[in-house]
């Protein structure tokens, strides 16, 4: 579990020092579900999900995350790292660091 943070700590901090200075991609979506009771008019069900990809790709590095975040009523909320990966391409091999 150390390792995972760690890694993600990593890809983080050397993909902001990457893309400071250049257009990262986002896109994404936002979604809701809400429920109401039909007698008593009152919320039976309420959830809302949030997913993003920041994604960059150059001729030398790629970057990719995706976080998704679930919100359950008001106080539950489920943050998951779908994908996240860092390519570095090089003239006779190409790195990937990562989560998937």
């Amino acid at each position: 579990m150390k390792t995972k943070g760690l890694i993600i700590a990593i890809l983080i901090l050397a993909s902001s020092q990457l893309t400071i200075a250049q257009n990262v991609n986002i896109n994404g979506f936002a979604r809701n579900y809400t429920g109401m009771l039909y007698n008593t008019g009152e919320f039976n069900m309420l959830q809302n999900t949030l997913n993003v990809n920041f994604e960059k790709m150059g001729d030398r590095v790629s970057f990719k995350a995706n976080p998704l975040i679930y919100i359950y009523d008001i106080d539950s909320i489920d943050f998951r790292m779908r994908e996240i990966y860092l390519d570095l391409y090089f003239d006779n091999f190409d790195i990937r660091i990562g989560k998937q």
